[in-house]
């Protein structure tokens, strides 16, 4: 598994270092304290970012970060990386084909590898405000294999509101249980911004999966909203409260949830950057016997590089 994302690594820090372009990094701590956790956690990230120019074929754009936290509980480490590099290939006057190819892993005793990919192309019709595109990804790890194919399009009547339409097909394997999931989305959502100080946006979407285990058919959806708030170059603050439900079909089991994250950025001076995330979280808020709620707050200082 390591001399796998070791190969990975390698190949994307190659590839990298023959091109030439823009990158920017950070590094940060933060803290963390929950409700189901016993005691807080520490940590420390970082992240890199690279941009080019492939002459005039397109541009690429690669990230790579790197997470690592200390739990007091039970005195233990635990890291999760990421590596991911996209390369935008412009097709005619208004086409653009997007290919992307990346990886999460940690590298602890256990560790983990999750590659990901996808194939997209999307294009534009300027004078209908319609900008449609159609997409397939996929990841695998050990025991499951997701592969996914999405038609969406957005229409943008005017510069302050947008409109975001999207179908996607999906299939999941559950290789160590001998398991297949069929799956249908859909999603509508609606965005905008108000004045230069403030954006939104409101997006519902509902989905149907099928399984050879009778126990796991379901009918679930979601509805979330954002609004970010920029009085000045020196704040912003966000609320993306969701709320989301699922139906068993085989054992007519709900399950629910609200989530009320909020975050608030503070720029210190020209490098470093504070922030403030709690949330709030509300189970099984349609059985008033069975419900709870979940409580997490993290804050954190990043500095640029």
């Amino acid at each position: 598994m390591r001399s796998r994302i070791l190969a990975t690594i390698s190949l994307m820090c190659i590839c990298i270092s023959s091109l030439s372009g823009v990158t920017s990094s950070y590094v940060g701590a933060f803290g963390t304290l929950s409700s189901f956790e016993t005691s807080p956690s520490i940590g420390a990230k970082g992240n890199f970012d690279f941009r080019s120019l492939v002459g005039n074929s397109g541009h690429v754009e690669a990230s790579a970060s790197a997470e690592i936290a200390f739990d007091f509980s039970d005195s233990s480490l635990s890291d999760w990386e990421s590596l991911e590099a996209t390369g935008y290939w412009y097709v005619g006057n208004e086409g653009e084909l997007i290919t992307s190819i990346g990886s999460q892993f940690t590298l602890a005793e256990d560790s983990t590898w999750i590659p990901d990919w996808s194939l997209g192309f999307r294009t534009t019709f300027p004078s209908w405000n319609l900008a449609p595109s159609v997409a397939y990804r996929g990841y695998v790890t050990d025991t499951y294999l997701s592969t996914a194919m999405e038609l969406s399009t957005t229409y943008t009547p005017r510069v302050e509101l947008a409109y975001d339409a999207s179908i996607t097909g999906a299939l999941e394997n559950y290789r160590d249980i001998v398991r297949t999931d069929r799956l249908i989305v859909g999603s509508v959502g609606i965005r905008g911004i108000v004045g230069y100080t403030t954006s939104w946006s409101t997006s519902v979407s509902g989905s149907y999966r099928e399984s050879s285990d009778p126990d796991e058919g379901a009918l679930s959806g979601q509805l979330e909203s954002k609004v970010m708030y920029t009085p000045s170059r020196h704040f912003q603050c966000a609320l993306t409260p969701s709320f989301q439900w699922e139906y068993h079909i085989g054992d007519h089991r709900w399950n629910t949830s609200l989530e009320v994250p909020m975050q608030a950025d503070v720029v210190l001076g020209t490098r470093t950057y504070l922030y403030f995330s709690p949330s709030i979280t509300f189970v099984d808020i349609h059985d008033p016997a069975a419900s709870s709620y979940e409580y997490r707050f993290s804050m954190g200082v990043d500095v640029a590089l």
